[in-house]
């Protein structure tokens, strides 16, 4: 089943955050789960992550990024409550 650009227009499922998405709107995009698209500020920030330890590998891989895993770590302990562990889906 083809599905024209105006039904996907006229859906209003998740409209009020579609600019918040670097999706073309217009092509119909079916996803499974397998893989997608991240908000363009999680973009962004990733984007802010890699510039900065490209800059400096060995300052960011030699020192910060055990201090930032750690960081991280004490985050997700601190918010166990609001963490998940989720299996692979198609593992056996």
């Amino acid at each position: 089943m083809e599905l024209s650009s105006k039904h996907i227009s006229e859906n209003h499922f998740g409209k009020s955050v579609r600019t918040d998405w670097p999706i073309d709107f217009e092509y119909a995009f079916l996803n499974h789960g397998s893989f997608g698209s991240v908000p363009k500020r999680v973009h962004a920030h990733a984007e802010s992550w890699r510039s900065t330890f490209e800059s400096r590998p060995i300052e960011w891989f030699g020192r910060k990024c055990p201090e930032v895993v750690r960081a991280a770590a004490e985050v997700v302990a601190e918010e166990r409550d609001l963490t998940v562990r989720v299996e692979f889906g198609t593992t056996d």
